[in-house]
């Protein structure tokens, strides 16, 4: 993460956040950590400021962007597909997680595979 404090051009302060794609795999996976703050803190933040950048779960950001009258946009196509496919990929990885801790009688694999992968 970058973080960068700076006047503009016609003199409006502006706070530029730069997220690395590692960024925001680790925000989209905090989501799903039980007990996670779900935020992420620059390691050098600029001198007398303290900046989180923090992840929501959809219901949770939108339905108090509901309430200010802010419902969110439509995503572009493309990025519709990829957040589809993301977010099926999450589900399979919590349910395969969630069978493991109960260790799920349906699970075909021996214990000892199971604890290797």
């Amino acid at each position: 993460m970058m973080v960068e404090l700076y006047r503009a051009a016609d003199g409006e302060l502006v706070l530029d956040i730069v997220l690395a794609e590692r960024n925001l795999h680790a925000l989209i996976a905090k989501l799903h950590e039980p007990g996670s703050a779900c935020e992420l803190r620059p390691p050098t933040p600029p001198p007398g400021l303290e900046i989180r950048v923090r992840a929501e779960a959809d219901q949770v950001h939108y339905r108090a962007a509901a309430r200010s009258g802010a419902p969110p946009g439509e995503l572009h196509p493309l990025t519709a597909h990829i957040v589809a496919a993301i977010r099926v990929a999450i589900a399979e990885y919590l349910a395969d997680r969630d069978r493991e801790a109960a260790g799920d009688p349906t699970d075909p694999r021996s214990p000892q595979e199971r604890e290797s992968g």
